[in-house]
């Protein structure tokens, strides 16, 4: 919050208002070389700022700058005085700034949009959907978004310890919140079909990879008997096992010919990154072009996520935007490089 002088400060009130970084009126009613110095070395320290980085910020000589902190500058410490002063009051801006701008919580993309058309066809049709790709491009954060806005909609995880007909069923009864006539398959199903049917929901499996050849069956089976929309969401293999030349034949012919809609996701899309860019008020060239080669490394737009949040951490310390420095650091330290 900014400061409001009132009056002759002394020196013990600069000193409480110093831990502040506060607003111009203040700074300029600090009384005494001694309490500037405090006050720059207070917001140094808060800030992770050394003095080479004040004396580049400021334009100041670094000998200077040095002999002001040490109180032993023989020049005009009235001009480096004003340059701290303007330095202070560009800080207490720039740390509120950042402190006050939140992290957003979801950004829409193509990607996103494209999932949701995806699923709003599979649910509306109804009909089998498969949603498919790389990590990190924003599947599952769209899919639990659709399913927080829409009516109906639920979603089941499979796993390597969901992976089974038996495992499945049991999760799809958790999430549909049904105790079950029973432990026994047969029964664990008719009551997920008596639970779907005429719901006009939609029922969406992530991670689907990790289901075996009988659970895919019977999610086909219950698709078929509930009339409701199904979705298979999860890397490469959800969709090539299914279009796996004998394979696909073999086991999965009856599922396969059911597929209304493919959506496959590779990479992020340049509107991805920019919308992402946008949503963190990212505008720097060399930032925004920096940010592009991380979203295309494995990992896509999670990673770049994740560097953001690194970054905007730091650059909050620092109390100064988030700029190309910052954010090669803070991807050297998510990475772990030396």
């Amino acid at each position: 919050m900014p400061w409001k002088a009132t009056g002759q400060s002394t020196q013990g009130d600069s000193m409480a208002e110093a831990q502040g970084f506060g607003t111009e009126s203040a700074l300029l009613a600090l009384p005494t070389d001694g309490s500037m110095r405090q006050t720059v070395a207070r917001a140094m320290h808060a800030g992770g700022v050394s003095q080479a980085d004040l004396a580049r910020q400021t334009g100041l000589s670094q000998s200077a700058l040095s002999q002001w902190l040490n109180g032993s500058y023989k020049g005009d410490n009235a001009a480096i005085q004003a340059k701290l002063t303007a330095w202070l009051t560009a800080h207490g801006t720039r740390q509120v700034a950042v402190e006050e701008t939140p992290a957003p919580q979801w950004v829409d993309t193509p990607t996103g949009r494209a999932v949701a058309k995806a699923l709003t066809f599979a649910r509306n049709k109804p009909a089998i959907a498969v949603v498919y790709g790389g990590a990190g491009v924003g599947k599952t954060t769209a899919l639990r978004r659709f399913a927080r806005h829409t009516q109906n909609v639920w979603i089941a995880t499979a796993s390597p310890a969901i992976s089974s007909m038996a495992a499945m069923l049991r999760e799809l009864c958790r999430v549909l919140e049904l105790s079950g006539t029973g432990w026994k398959n047969q029964a664990l199903s008719a009551d997920i079909v008596r639970h779907l049917a005429g719901s006009r929901g939609l029922l969406i499996i992530d991670e689907a990879q990790h289901l075996s050849v009988p659970a895919l069956e019977q999610l086909r089976y219950i698709y078929d008997q509930a009339e409701t929309g199904l979705v298979l969401s999860g890397n490469e293999r959800v969709f090539s096992q299914l279009n796996g030349g004998h394979v696909r034949s073999a086991d999965f012919a009856q599922l396969y010919s059911r597929l209304g809609r493919r959506l496959r996701l590779s990479l992020p899309s340049e509107g991805d990154i920019d919308a992402v860019l946008n949503a963190w008020d990212i505008t720097g060239r060399a930032e925004r072009a920096y940010a592009a080669q991380i979203a295309c490394l494995p990992g896509g737009l999670r990673g770049l996520f994740n560097l953001l949040e690194e970054a905007r951490l730091a650059a909050k310390g620092m109390g100064q935007p988030v700029d190309v420095r910052l954010m090669r650091m803070a991807w050297a330290d998510l990475v772990g490089a030396q």
